[in-house]
């Protein structure tokens, strides 16, 4: 009884655990080596018959908290469990650095095909693979409730935000969401773009920067520098923000934008300011 209440109390710190994780602390509390299998049908079935620990999937676990009447599981953590090599991207990572226009109960986490898993729901949340073959280039490992998750850094996530939209809420929710996401190296994202070689992507990113710039605090500092390294690969012919769906066609960026979408931040730096007022602030200081 004492390995299984020491046992229950570290599992409560680390919240979320998977069956690698329990038989690595049981371990630790015994003195000694032991197996997944004898770990599982000695502890963790116990754990579960009490209510102590839910399955979200196989080998993963939410740890219910004290005081708790049933396990909760927070989705960040979850997602970062899955796989090794990952980091949340898309509307999950929006949620992660607090811009999110709205809350979703899909959770992306993208890895490599190799480390692809099937689609799940747990506790009210869908965790989703999005397939991407680099893992690495501006992904951030951030502290999150005592635990390190991987995340897409802010420059890479607006530029992936816009080229698969869909993953980010559609067009309005996308854009909505990154015209309060602060501290954007222009360049960089510059960088991103230009190096990923799409056309369309060129026109969807330049179109947004400048319209964000006029419509959101967080945007003023951008200068002509970054919108101009994208114009200079324009080439023919003209191309559509949406496939398919007709739109006025913006001349600058060879563009045809829907007008709900060139409508959707329309009092956006209002906005911004009610639902982020310290981002706000820091946006106009001097030098920001």
């Amino acid at each position: 009884m004492q390995v299984f209440d020491e046992l229950y109390s570290q599992l409560t710190q680390a919240k979320v655990v998977t069956l690698q994780d329990i038989t690595r602390i049981t371990e630790k509390i015994m003195g000694r080596r032991l197996t997944t299998d004898y770990v599982y049908r000695k502890h963790v079935h116990s754990l579960q018959r009490r209510g102590y620990i839910h399955r979200i999937r196989r080998n993963l676990y939410a740890v219910k908290q004290p005081g708790q009447t049933q396990p909760t599981a927070d989705r960040f953590l979850v997602a970062s469990k899955i796989r090794d090599d990952y980091y949340l991207g898309y509307h999950t990572a929006l949620e992660f650095h607090g811009t999110a226009y709205s809350f979703w109960n899909t959770v992306y986490v993208c890895v490599h095909p190799r480390n692809r898993f099937n689609e799940f729901s747990s506790l009210n949340h869908t965790y989703r693979p999005v397939l991407v073959e680099d893992i690495e280039t501006d992904v951030e490992t951030r502290s999150h409730l005592g635990h390190q998750v991987r995340v897409c850094g802010k420059e890479r996530l607006f530029v992936e935000c816009l080229d698969k939209p869909g993953y980010a809420g559609g067009w309005e929710e996308a854009l909505k969401s990154l015209q309060s996401l602060p501290g954007l190296d222009f360049n960089h994202i510059a960088d991103l773009t230009l190096k990923r070689n799409k056309q369309v992507l060129l026109r969807k990113v330049g179109w947004a920067l400048e319209k964000l710039r006029d419509e959101s605090i967080y945007y003023h500092h951008l200068t002509d520098e970054p919108l101009s390294r994208f114009t200079a690969h324009l080439t023919p012919p003209n191309m559509y923000l949406q496939r398919g769906t007709p739109g006025e066609l913006n001349k600058k960026w060879r563009l045809y934008v829907p007008i709900r979408v060139e409508d959707a931040t329309r009092g956006i730096q209002y906005e911004a300011a009610i639902r982020h007022p310290e981002t706000s602030r820091e946006a106009r200081l001097p030098g920001r």
